[in-house]
């Protein structure tokens, strides 16, 4: 459970506009509610246990049961991976770390080419988060650092992003677990997409697949 939301007090259901048709907490099939009892076993088992981040234990177990189609051998490894990973990581130290530190350099100069902020929630109370990507010249920023800070900075943004979750669960009184992105293409130009910038971003979006799974709930590109 997340801190300060145990497990017994979570709101049972996601916001009234939301339809879920199945694989959800209130519309699983016989065949998942199966399939999440078996990973909870296995859980128990094996005596693992879940980071703070990842939330309320059954809407994670869904989500990584989701991000495998229902498949528990797979979903167990998925699972199982990720928590190895966080602790070589050691993902709650790096979380504690300041914005300075994780990034090995001013934030300023990363802002500059790729300002990224929290704008509030849309109309199912999901955080909403932007990005300008239009002047992200990543040349200008790894002088400064190094591409294994920025993967460690997006790393320690989701965390954060997680609490965000959290928070507005407590808040709005139903459950909150996706996020909003929204990316603004503006001024984007061929000569930005370098091999540095495609590695940095297959190293980000194998963070978020493999260690947050269906945990963005709508991507919008703007000004493309």
């Amino acid at each position: 459970a997340t801190a300060g939301l145990p497990e017994a007090d979570a709101p049972p259901r996601y916001h009234p506009q939301v339809e879920h048709k199945d694989g959800y907490i209130g519309c699983l099939t016989d065949k998942q509610e199966a399939a999440l009892t078996e990973l909870e076993n296995k859980m128990k088992e094996l005596k693992l246990t879940l980071p703070p981040s990842h939330g309320l234990k059954t809407q994670t177990l869904l989500r990584f049961l989701r991000a495998r189609s229902f498949d528990v051998a797979k979903s167990m490894k998925m699972l199982e991976d990720d928590l190895k990973w966080r602790n070589e990581k050691d993902v709650i130290a790096l979380k504690k770390k300041g914005e300075e530190d994780v990034l090995g350099c001013d934030p300023a100069i990363l802002h500059k080419y790729l300002p990224v902020w929290h704008q509030g929630v849309d109309k199912l109370n999901n955080p909403v988060i932007y990005k300008k990507f239009g002047n992200f010249e990543i040349w200008n920023v790894t002088k400064h650092t190094k591409l294994e800070n920025l993967v460690d900075y997006h790393l320690w943004q989701m965390e954060r992003y997680m609490d965000l979750l959290d928070a507005n669960t407590k808040k709005y009184g139903h459950l909150v677990e996706t996020l909003t992105m929204v990316i603004d293409a503006k001024d984007w130009r061929l000569g930005l997409f370098t091999k540095e910038s495609s590695k940095f971003l297959y190293r980000i979006s194998k963070v978020d697949s493999d260690h947050f799974p269906e945990r963005l709930g709508e991507l919008v590109v703007v000004n493309a």
